[in-house]
C-alpha cells in the first residue's frame, strides 16, 4: 500500500507545479522526494521542469555575439 500513496503524492506534486502552484523544490519537498529525484521523474514523464524565456534567450544573444566579437578582435 505504501506504493501506491507514494505514487499519489507524486501525482498531486506533479499536479501542483504544472500548475505553477508550487515551486519545483516545493513540489519535491510533497513528494518526498530530493530534488534531483524529483527532476529525473519530470524528465521521465516528458515535462519540462525548467523554463527558458525568451528575455534569458535574448540575452544569451547578445552574450554569444559579444563573445564571436571579442574573438575577431
Amino acid at each position: 500500500m505504501a506504493g501506491n500513496k507514494d505514487d499519489i503524492n507524486v501525482s498531486l506534486a506533479i499536479d501542483a507545479f504544472v500548475k505553477k502552484r508550487v515551486t519545483l523544490t516545493r513540489a519535491a519537498e510533497l513528494a518526498d522526494k530530493s530534488l534531483s529525484d524529483f527532476i529525473k521523474i519530470l524528465m521521465r514523464n516528458n515535462i519540462p521542469w525548467m523554463e527558458y524565456t525568451q528575455e534569458a534567450f535574448s540575452q544569451d544573444e547578445e552574450v554569444l555575439e559579444e563573445l564571436r566579437d571579442m574573438e575577431n578582435d
